[in-house]
């Protein structure tokens, strides 16, 4: 043995037991913590997702509208073909379509602009009084339904009003978001 370089005690390889429980302790509460924030934020970015897509199509169909030069108007439809009658649910799927002849009515010689699939499943739209059959845009901007000038939708999922969306839409055909103070039903 060299005198210059004494021998050292043998080194520790891995953990103790008891390392091991307090780390896997450790990880599990952080864990525990972490996933329903992660569940949260998923959930928040879907809704506010959809809300981006509804609105999108809203605005399409007034930009095409002012375009065009004649009406464009959403439906809601349940095969996306063809506009539901006696109102359907929105949440379903739409449609958005140059209407030429009546108003809401996917006719003929209509064109078929775009199409959107239903929601998430936990996931629903409601409208009011308004539009619950159809939103259209004239040539001017302007919104109608087949119940007035202005009205809006709610976008909802299983957690309630607290993350519900309003999308309004006023008489000029402007549409924006905001965050409900009632209730989902």
């Amino acid at each position: 043995m060299n005198a210059k370089y004494p021998s050292l005690p043998p080194s520790k390889n891995g953990f103790t037991l008891i390392e091991l429980i307090v780390v896997l302790s450790i990880a599990g509460i952080l864990t525990g913590m972490g996933v329903p924030v992660l569940y949260d934020l998923i959930q928040n970015n879907r809704l506010i997702s959809q809300v981006n897509n509804f609105v999108a199509s809203l605005q399409y169909a007034r930009s095409e509208a002012v375009r065009r030069g004649e009406r464009v108007s959403l439906c809601p439809s349940l095969d996306l073909l063809t506009c539901s009658t006696g109102g359907g649910e929105w949440g379903e799927g739409w449609i958005v379509f140059a209407d030429g002849h009546t108003p809401g009515t996917l006719d003929g010689d209509d064109e078929l602009l775009r199409v959107n699939p239903p929601l998430s499943h936990d996931s629903f739209l409601k409208q009011n009084s308004v539009y619950t059959q159809y939103i259209s845009f004239k040539a001017t901007g302007f919104s109608q339904g087949n119940g007035g000038n202005s009205g809006g939708f709610r976008l909802c999922d299983s957690r309630g009003v607290d993350k519900a969306y309003d999308i309004l839409v006023n008489g000029a055909g402007r549409v924006r978001t905001r965050h409900p103070a009632i209730s989902c039903s």
